[in-house]
């Protein structure tokens, strides 16, 4: 029987084009950033190694994050620690499974400061215990292309990063109140709101604003220093909104109604 290839290519064109930013695709982390290296699983044993890299200089967005490994890695753990002492997850796999890798998009996008430094743990089960072992008897693993050899790789998409990004939702489905529970409360006024929207000083120091619509989209962002404490949302459609703000490694959310 003849085979139809149903391959769909969709490709989206923007009219604001001065406002458009390279996107970058590729490892941040590899092999040859193992602190406890070489990548060598003896059989009959399960080995744990880590990689640390500081990559970028600059401040980069991470959009999505992709591990790699083979038949006989079984955990891959990636993290990154900012200069200021923060440890922010990216991602933890606890059981890996081959066929299931891809690359896995944040919900929001992740900002990494210049001088940030990725880390990761990675775990092999070279013995009979794993059932995706392509040898029986087990055989001595190294670093190799074939599927029978093994990875220790992560990649990423990434681009230069601009003030505002880590507000940008690229997944949605965050519920209200799991939002909620990672965050401060603040009230605004008038609740509901028909032209000016109106909130008490929250920091001295700059805060980033975004305006949240039910379905997890940002309608709305802005960043302010002079301690401005309103918002002309004249334009938004009728409905139930979040308001956030971020400053200094704090967030803030206060629900409001759009009359």
């Amino acid at each position: 029987a003849e085979e139809v290839d149903d391959t769909k290519i969709q490709l989206q064109f923007v009219e604001d084009t001065e406002n458009v930013r390279p996107i970058q695709v590729g490892w941040l982390m590899g092999s040859w950033d193992m602190i406890d290296g070489p990548l060598q699983i003896p059989a009959n044993t399960v080995q744990t190694f880590h990689q640390e890299v500081t990559p970028f200089w600059s401040d980069k967005s991470l959009i999505s994050i992709c591990p790699h490994m083979h038949l006989i890695g079984t955990k891959y753990q990636v993290w990154m620690e900012t200069p200021e002492g923060d440890s922010i997850p990216l991602i933890d796999i606890p059981e890996w499974n081959f066929h299931w890798q891809f690359y896995y998009t944040f919900q929001q996008i992740q900002k990494m400061p210049a001088g940030s430094t990725l880390k990761s743990i990675g775990v092999y089960d070279n013995t009979v215990n794993n059932e995706l072992n392509p040898n029986n008897p087990p055989q001595d693993v190294w670093n190799g292309a074939l599927t029978t050899d093994e990875m220790f790789l992560c990649y990423f998409i990434y681009s230069n990063y601009q003030e505002g990004d880590e507000d940008i939702v690229l997944d949605p489905s965050l519920s209200i109140p799991q939002l909620f529970d990672k965050a401060e409360r603040f009230e605004v006024y008038p609740n509901p709101v028909e032209t000016q929207l109106q909130w008490g000083p929250l920091t001295d120091q700059q805060v980033h604003y975004s305006v949240q619509a039910s379905t997890g989209e940002i309608v709305d962002n802005w960043s302010s220093s002079n301690g401005i404490n309103y918002r002309n949302v004249a334009s938004l459609s009728p409905g139930q909104y979040i308001l956030t703000a971020r400053s200094g490694g704090k967030t803030w959310l206060a629900p409001f109604i759009k009359r």
